[in-house]
């Protein structure tokens, strides 16, 4: 069998967006690799058979709609022989670091972590979070920070699991990873296995913030949208115990003062910003019950 090449060159934030287009139509995954300064190049691989006008059709259609949200570069097609695609796509994701101690490194890569890394597992999947994104690498930056031993965390639409895991990986004592979707619940199930990750630390379930049966944490990452984080303000607010931080990730930089103003209305205290590109992650603490 022949593999019919796709691929385009976007900016990191555009990146996770294509992934998950070219993941409904390649059945052999998402290479991502650098592509000069602040640009990655996205290839996917889909196998030449009957049905191959239909499925470019409707991938070109796909990246269409996810143009009306935001500027999609010109899709790059050829036809590739079957022994190359694979070893191509494993090529194209390689061990990279974010902040001082993360290094994210999909299964297959040789990587030996120096004195004080933390090494996240992750191999390019259906779920948001492979750490391409400014909005994941700017989390993870701030649960470097914020992460303590013996914290309860709750990772709030986990995608990958990348958080839950980066957040037991530093010590906390439970994390809760919730997602609706059940694509994104087995990626980050089958990421935790590869990770190691006792199941008794990190819970994977599929659901909401409804669903959730422990009332407080200790630390609570929500990296979302911001009209969802919004609409989840007061939800979000209640479930943090005095002194517990929030971590809110997938703001673009136009949205932030809106986002900010509604978490601060819930009583939260906008205790940084952390910036990469035209991304925000805002990080807030609840008040703590000494406080007058």
């Amino acid at each position: 069998m022949s593999w019919w090449e796709v691929s385009l060159i976007a900016a990191p934030e555009l990146a996770e967006a294509v992934a998950e287009v070219f993941h409904r139509f390649a059945p052999g995954g998402v290479a991502m690799e650098p592509a000069g300064a602040d640009r990655v190049r996205l290839v996917s691989w889909v196998p030449v058979t009957d049905d191959l006008p239909r499925t470019r059709r409707r991938l070109n259609e796909a990246l269409g709609h996810l143009s009306l949200i935001m500027p999609v570069p010109p899709l790059e097609e050829r036809e590739v022989p079957d022994q190359d695609w694979l070893q191509a796509f494993r090529e194209g994701f390689r061990p990279f670091h974010i902040g001082q101690r993360f290094v994210i490194t999909p299964s297959w890569a040789s990587y030996t972590s120096a004195p004080g890394e933390t090494v996240l597992v992750i191999d390019p999947g259906l779920a948001f979070g492979t750490g391409l994104h400014p909005t994941t690498q700017t989390c993870l930056l701030a649960l470097e920070r914020l992460a303590q031993p013996g914290m309860a965390v709750l990772d709030l639409g986990a995608g990958s699991g990348i958080l839950a895991i980066a957040a037991a990986k530093l010590g906390v004592a439970s994390v809760l990873a919730l997602d609706t979707d059940p694509d994104a619940v087995r990626s980050a199930r089958e990421n935790l296995a590869a990770n190691g990750v006792p199941s008794g630390v990190v819970t994977v379930v599929q659901g909401t913030l409804e669903g959730t049966s422990q009332p407080r944490y200790d630390l609570v990452a929500a990296n979302l949208t911001a009209g969802v984080l919004t609409r989840l303000a007061p939800q979000i607010a209640a479930v943090l115990r005095p002194g517990a931080a929030l971590v809110a990730g997938g703001i673009l930089e136009e949205q932030a003062a809106s986002v900010a103003d509604r978490f601060q209305q819930e009583g939260l205290h906008l205790q940084d910003t952390l910036a990469r590109e035209d991304w925000r992650t805002l990080v807030f603490r609840a008040p703590d019950s000494r406080s007058p």
